[in-house]
């Protein structure tokens, strides 16, 4: 009797199947296909000999495994093999503006820092004031901003996020205002030299 393998290509978040997978099966006897995933993440290769066989998933750029990208598998003479599943995260990406309070202007060369338990990373802001940290797990993240000398934050200089599931995080901004001077002299209306 021939037999079936299938399984799911799962969203580790949603629990949702991912299309367009790619999933790949061989064994030692030189036997190897591929197949995608469809619109519910599912993947199916039939008319299998028992035997050992090995799965094997390609992670596409932009997420991170949860779960092994291959399994090794014995179909024995009984049933079809189901619930053969791989299971991703997406990496998402936190980003937001750098602005000036009196302008609105972007300000170029902020340092922004990202970080929550596991991870930390800090980068300055483009010639925009735009910044983007990116290839984040969903999770609580604490955005900081460094102030120079010179400016005042009229915003919070931390931000703590959720970056949930479904999309990227943007508009995490940050709005200083640049500290200035008023100077003048004290002069002798006849001399116009300055008084002391």
């Amino acid at each position: 009797k021939l037999l079936c393998i299938s399984g799911f290509k799962k969203d580790a978040c949603t629990g949702e199947g991912i299309e367009g997978w790619l999933i790949t099966i061989n064994n030692s006897t030189g036997y190897s296909d591929t197949e995608e995933t469809n619109s519910t993440g599912y993947y199916e290769f039939c008319d299998l000999l028992p035997g050992d066989y090995t799965l094997t998933e390609l992670s596409p750029d932009g997420y991170i495994s949860t779960t092994p990208v291959s399994l090794n598998v014995n179909l024995d003479c009984s049933e079809n093999l189901t619930n053969q599943n791989f299971t991703n995260q997406k990496l998402l990406c936190i980003s937001g503006f750098k602005k000036d309070a009196c302008t609105g202007e972007g300000i170029e060369g902020w340092l922004i820092t990202i970080n929550n338990s596991t991870y930390i990373n800090s980068l300055r802001t483009g010639p925009d004031g735009y910044y983007r940290f990116c290839d984040l797990l969903p999770g609580d993240y604490t955005l900081t901003e460094l102030s120079p000398d010179g400016y005042i934050s009229t915003t919070p200089v931390s931000l703590n996020v959720n970056l949930d599931c479904s999309e990227n995080l943007t508009n995490q901004n940050f709005t200083n205002q640049k500290l200035l001077c008023i100077s003048g002299f004290k002069k002798d209306a006849c001399t116009g030299e300055g008084i002391e």
